[in-house]
Protein backbone atom coordinates (compact mmCIF):
# COMPACT_ATOMS: atom_id res chain seq x y z
CA UNK A 1 0.00 0.00 0.00
CA UNK A 2 3.09 2.44 1.06
CA UNK A 3 5.13 1.69 -2.38
CA UNK A 4 1.81 2.15 -4.17
CA UNK A 5 1.30 5.98 -2.94
CA UNK A 6 4.66 6.93 -3.34
CA UNK A 7 4.43 5.54 -6.76
CA UNK A 8 1.23 8.18 -7.26
CA UNK A 9 3.15 10.54 -6.18
CA UNK A 10 6.35 10.27 -8.74
CA UNK A 11 4.37 9.50 -11.41
CA UNK A 12 2.37 12.68 -10.85
CA UNK A 13 5.25 14.69 -10.06
CA UNK A 14 5.77 16.25 -13.43
CA UNK A 15 2.50 17.68 -13.46
CA UNK A 16 2.70 18.80 -10.15
CA UNK A 17 6.18 20.49 -10.70
CA UNK A 18 4.59 23.15 -12.89
CA UNK A 19 2.65 24.59 -10.15
CA UNK A 20 6.08 25.93 -8.65
CA UNK A 21 5.43 28.84 -7.54
CA UNK A 22 7.62 32.02 -9.16
CA UNK A 23 9.17 33.14 -5.52
CA UNK A 24 10.16 29.38 -5.35
CA UNK A 25 11.60 29.39 -7.95
CA UNK A 26 13.60 32.35 -7.67
CA UNK A 27 14.96 31.11 -4.29
CA UNK A 28 16.37 27.80 -5.66
CA UNK A 29 18.11 29.85 -8.65
CA UNK A 30 19.88 31.91 -6.64
CA UNK A 31 23.23 31.37 -6.60
CA UNK A 32 24.84 33.53 -3.65
CA UNK A 33 23.58 31.19 -0.60
CA UNK A 34 21.82 28.19 -0.26
CA UNK A 35 18.11 29.22 0.91
CA UNK A 36 16.59 27.73 4.91
CA UNK A 37 14.19 25.78 5.04
CA UNK A 38 12.19 28.28 6.54
CA UNK A 39 12.64 30.42 3.51
CA UNK A 40 11.78 27.11 1.22
CA UNK A 41 8.32 26.85 3.03
CA UNK A 42 7.80 30.78 3.09
CA UNK A 43 8.13 30.60 -0.63
CA UNK A 44 7.07 27.14 -1.22
CA UNK A 45 4.06 26.85 1.01
CA UNK A 46 2.84 24.01 3.29
CA UNK A 47 3.56 21.42 -0.12
CA UNK A 48 7.06 22.42 0.21
CA UNK A 49 8.44 19.00 0.21
CA UNK A 50 6.11 17.67 -2.20
CA UNK A 51 6.48 20.50 -4.61
CA UNK A 52 10.79 20.29 -4.59
CA UNK A 53 10.76 16.16 -4.96
CA UNK A 54 8.14 16.97 -8.48
CA UNK A 55 10.77 19.57 -9.46
CA UNK A 56 13.53 17.46 -8.74
CA UNK A 57 12.08 14.68 -10.75
CA UNK A 58 10.62 16.61 -13.72
CA UNK A 59 12.87 15.42 -16.81
CA UNK A 60 11.46 19.20 -18.52
CA UNK A 61 12.92 21.29 -16.11
CA UNK A 62 16.72 22.68 -16.49
CA UNK A 63 18.90 20.74 -15.14
CA UNK A 64 20.67 23.27 -12.72
CA UNK A 65 16.79 23.72 -10.96
CA UNK A 66 16.70 20.30 -10.56
CA UNK A 67 20.23 19.95 -8.66
CA UNK A 68 18.98 23.37 -6.73
CA UNK A 69 15.76 21.49 -5.44
CA UNK A 70 17.65 17.93 -4.70
CA UNK A 71 20.09 19.93 -2.55
CA UNK A 72 16.65 21.51 -0.75
CA UNK A 73 15.40 18.59 -0.56
CA UNK A 74 18.08 17.99 2.33
CA UNK A 75 15.62 20.06 4.39
CA UNK A 76 12.84 17.69 4.50
CA UNK A 77 13.85 13.92 5.48
CA UNK A 78 10.90 12.33 4.66
CA UNK A 79 10.24 8.84 3.32
CA UNK A 80 8.70 10.17 0.12
CA UNK A 81 11.84 12.47 -0.20
CA UNK A 82 14.39 9.50 0.58
CA UNK A 83 12.11 7.47 -2.05
CA UNK A 84 12.45 10.32 -4.36
CA UNK A 85 16.41 10.50 -3.59
CA UNK A 86 16.87 7.19 -4.21
CA UNK A 87 14.69 6.57 -7.76
CA UNK A 88 16.73 9.76 -8.91
CA UNK A 89 19.96 8.18 -8.37
CA UNK A 90 19.46 6.18 -11.51
CA UNK A 91 18.08 9.57 -13.27
CA UNK A 92 19.56 9.88 -17.02
CA UNK A 93 21.14 13.40 -15.80
CA UNK A 94 25.15 12.29 -14.12
CA UNK A 95 24.47 15.97 -12.59
CA UNK A 96 21.60 15.05 -11.25
CA UNK A 97 22.58 11.83 -10.19
CA UNK A 98 25.26 12.91 -8.18
CA UNK A 99 22.95 15.89 -6.09
CA UNK A 100 20.67 12.74 -5.58
CA UNK A 101 23.57 11.13 -3.96
CA UNK A 102 24.87 13.76 -2.28
CA UNK A 103 21.44 14.88 -0.56
CA UNK A 104 20.48 11.25 0.19
CA UNK A 105 23.97 10.92 2.02
CA UNK A 106 23.31 13.77 4.07
CA UNK A 107 19.99 12.45 4.74
CA UNK A 108 21.11 8.81 5.62
CA UNK A 109 23.75 10.24 7.90
CA UNK A 110 25.62 6.98 9.12
CA UNK A 111 23.19 4.41 8.00
CA UNK A 112 23.26 2.61 4.66
CA UNK A 113 20.88 2.88 1.61
CA UNK A 114 21.02 0.53 -1.01
CA UNK A 115 20.76 3.30 -3.69
CA UNK A 116 24.74 4.76 -2.30
CA UNK A 117 25.87 1.39 -2.70
CA UNK A 118 24.62 1.04 -6.01
CA UNK A 119 25.94 4.61 -6.97
CA UNK A 120 29.64 3.55 -6.20
CA UNK A 121 29.44 1.68 -9.74
CA UNK A 122 27.84 4.51 -11.52
CA UNK A 123 29.22 4.85 -15.04
CA UNK A 124 29.96 8.53 -14.24
CA UNK A 125 33.35 9.37 -11.89
CA UNK A 126 31.74 12.33 -10.78
CA UNK A 127 28.82 10.13 -8.89
CA UNK A 128 30.83 7.52 -7.82
CA UNK A 129 32.98 10.28 -5.98
CA UNK A 130 29.66 11.34 -4.66
CA UNK A 131 28.88 8.05 -3.31
CA UNK A 132 32.40 7.64 -1.50
CA UNK A 133 31.68 10.73 0.30
CA UNK A 134 28.32 9.45 1.21
CA UNK A 135 29.41 6.35 2.56
CA UNK A 136 32.55 6.75 3.70
CA UNK A 137 31.91 7.24 7.33
CA UNK A 138 29.90 4.16 7.93
CA UNK A 139 31.02 1.38 9.98
CA UNK A 140 29.28 -1.01 7.99
CA UNK A 141 31.29 -4.00 7.52
CA UNK A 142 29.26 -4.04 3.56
CA UNK A 143 30.41 -0.38 2.85
CA UNK A 144 34.06 -1.33 3.32
CA UNK A 145 33.50 -4.34 0.92
CA UNK A 146 31.88 -2.15 -1.30
CA UNK A 147 34.66 0.01 -1.27
CA UNK A 148 37.06 -2.22 -1.65
CA UNK A 149 35.80 -3.81 -4.73
CA UNK A 150 35.49 -0.53 -6.08
CA UNK A 151 39.37 0.16 -5.63
CA UNK A 152 40.44 -2.99 -7.12
CA UNK A 153 38.33 -1.49 -10.65
CA UNK A 154 38.80 1.79 -10.73
CA UNK A 155 40.55 3.69 -13.41
CA UNK A 156 39.19 7.34 -12.77
CA UNK A 157 42.61 9.08 -10.58
CA UNK A 158 40.53 11.46 -8.76
CA UNK A 159 38.13 8.55 -7.78
CA UNK A 160 40.83 6.41 -6.83
CA UNK A 161 42.33 9.28 -5.00
CA UNK A 162 39.03 9.78 -2.64
CA UNK A 163 38.84 5.80 -2.77
CA UNK A 164 42.31 5.41 -1.16
CA UNK A 165 41.36 8.31 1.20
CA UNK A 166 38.27 6.60 2.28
CA UNK A 167 40.35 2.74 3.10
CA UNK A 168 43.17 4.39 4.39
CA UNK A 169 45.43 3.67 1.74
Amino acid sequence: MRTGFLLALLLAAPAFAQDVTPALRRLLGAIDTPPTRAQLVEAGGRDTAMTLRALASSGREPTGLRRAALSALGHFDEPATRATLAQLTRDAAPLVRKAAVATLGFLVGRGLDAALLQALVDEAPLVRRAAIVAVARSPEPEVRAALERRWAVESDAETRALLGQALGR
